[in-house]
């Protein structure tokens, strides 16, 4: 599923957009799920909930806030999502690149200009998506990134999540084995289990000793003595594997 959202405060055009979306998808059998704003401001209130979407179909010329000051608050919030500019005037092709959107469409659409940049989309949200994992928090769903996930421990019978660069996100209670729920992260190579209770990063670790690891950003974890061994075997083999190129955060 491909969330989208349009934005433009032409009743027509975004009808039109709709029924292109709807073509597409069933023509590729790839779903959407689709919400219309009429304004900036409607969409950023809306994003203010917390809500994300994977596409975002924006209008340049609108009153009020225009796409491209629209397209900057959204990268306040989102910085990952996709945007796409949909207008009649070429004038702001420039300005686009500072929100880093993904494409500069010139009305009016047309199958033979709209249908490949979807299919282009609808293959880097699907492969996005296989590298996150959704968790349920308190406050709702959170998509993990596994680039951005450091680490992950048992809490009592909930996770809590560390990511780079941002707070830990914590889970809600669950049922089961720890294993069992971040078995969707063990399907990366990058991610093996600390003993019983830690999910690691390989990527995020900057030493293995007999007490357990140190990562990139100096957090020491104490593992198992029997894990140590099998880890370090496995963080050497890995790095050697990748020679080093995908490290972060040292």
């Amino acid at each position: 599923m491909i969330t989208v959202a349009i934005c433009d405060d032409e009743p027509i055009e975004v009808k039109a957009l709709r029924h292109f979306l709807e073509i597409f998808s069933m023509r590729t059998q790839t779903p959407f799920h689709i919400r219309e704003f009429k304004s900036g401001d409607q969409l950023l209130d809306f994003l203010a909930t917390g809500e994300r979407f994977d596409l975002y179909l924006l209008d340049i010329m609108m009153p009020g806030q225009d796409g491209i000051m629209l397209g900057k608050n959204i990268r306040n919030r989102d910085k990952e999502s996709l945007i796409v500019y949909i207008t009649s005037s070429p004038d702001f092709a420039l300005q686009s690149y500072e929100v880093r959107a993904f494409y500069y469409l010139i009305k009016p659409l047309s199958e033979d200009k709209l249908f490949p940049i979807l299919h282009e989309i609808s293959n880097l949200v699907s492969d996005k998506k296989k590298r996150e994992i959704a968790v349920k928090t308190r406050d709702g769903q959170v998509l993990i990134d596994f680039d951005n996930l450091m680490y992950a421990e048992l809490s009592g019978r909930a996770i809590q999540y560390h990511i780079i660069g941002a707070q830990p996100v914590q889970s809600v209670t669950f049922s089961g084995s720890f294993k069992r729920v971040i078995e969707p992260v063990l399907s990366d190579s990058r991610f093996v289990m600390g003993g019983a209770s830690f999910l690691l990063n390989l990527q995020y670790i900057r030493l293995v000793d007999k007490q357990g690891v140190v990562l990139t950003d100096y957090t020491r974890i104490n593992l198992p003595k029997s894990a140590c061994k099998g880890l370090s075997e496995k963080w050497n083999a890995w790095w050697l594997d990748h020679d080093g190129k995908d490290k972060k955060g040292s």
